[in-house]
Formats: C-alpha cells, sequence, structure tokens
C-alpha cells in the first residue's frame, strides 16, 4: 500500500475507493467459483430520490461483483399486504440469496412487519431482530454493510 494521503493541517484522508474496487474483485473471483451467481433482490417501495440511487448503487456494485440482482418497486400508496406478499415471495424464492427492504417505508406501513418477513440467512442488511440479536451475542451473522464498511476501512489503513 503507497503512503496515505493527508490533508494540509495533516488528516489522514481514508480513500474507500481502492478498497472498494478490491473487496468487488475478490467477490467477483469468488462468484466465478459458485455453480450459480447469487442474486441480490431489494424492494423499493416510492419514489424517495435518496433512495433511487441508493438502490440503483447496490445494484450496479452487486453486477460489478458478479452477481444477479433484482429491483423491486412498489408504488408508495401500496398496500401493507400487498407488500408483505412481495417480501415473502422474495423469502420463498430459492433464487433470491439476499433481500433488501429500503428503508425508510412509507409512513402508512409496518417497516418492521416487512423486515420480519425476511429469513435470516437472507438478511444481507442484518436489519432484522435475529440477526441484529445474533451480532449482539457474538454468533455468525451478516454485519450491516454501513459498520463492517467503516471497519473495513480503518483496519485497511491500520
Amino acid at each position: 500500500m503507497s503512503e496515505p494521503k493527508r490533508t494540509a493541517g495533516g488528516a489522514l484522508l481514508l480513500d474507500g475507493n481502492s478498497l472498494r474496487d478490491k473487496i468487488i474483485a475478490d467477490v467477483r473471483a469468488a462468484v466465478v467459483g459458485l455453480s450459480s451467481a447469487p442474486c441480490l433482490a431489494t424492494v423499493l417501495i416510492g419514489d424517495d430520490g435518496p433512495s433511487q440511487v441508493y438502490v440503483r448503487n447496490k445494484h450496479r456494485q452487486a453486477q460489478l461483483a458478479g452477481m444477479t440482482s433484482r429491483n423491486e418497486s412498489l408504488p408508495r400508496d401500496v398496500s401493507q399486504r400487498d407488500a408483505e406478499a412481495l417480501v415473502r415471495s422474495l423469502a420463498n424464492d430459492p433464487t433470491v440469496s439476499g433481500i433488501i427492504v429500503q428503508q425508510p417505508v412509507p409512513e402508512h406501513l409496518d417497516g418492521e412487519a416487512l423486515l420480519a418477513l425476511i429469513p435470516f440467512e437472507k438478511d444481507v442488511d442484518g436489519l432484522t431482530i435475529t440477526s441484529m440479536g445474533r451480532l449482539l451475542r457474538g454468533l455468525d451473522s451478516l454485519v450491516p454493510c454501513t459498520p463492517l464498511g467503516v471497519m473495513r476501512l480503518l483496519e485497511h489503513y491500520g
């Protein structure tokens, strides 16, 4: 690793782009050895601009890593029943490896009930009660992406 960059005041600049690229390359290499590519499914409810950008980026990174992805969009006024039916369908789909219900969901929906439908092994955001409980107890679990990214960046820079 080359010498890290610093600001004029001496603060260390943590550049996550090179680390991201390395992680994506490592995942891509691992995916090549699988019998089928993992599939990330996202559920985006409504038309929140920042959420749309975030979901689009998730799909782009999944594709760069050699994975498949599936974006399920629902209108803002979707019923709880219909939103739950979609999440249940993804949970039961053997071709879907991971599910993200993009937060926040519209206020009229019970987001916790939607998250509760995601099986532990498909909870790639680590937001279900089971995932959080396992993480808290030090058991095998999927760590939420943002904290994991911060930890990887800190480890990368020592």
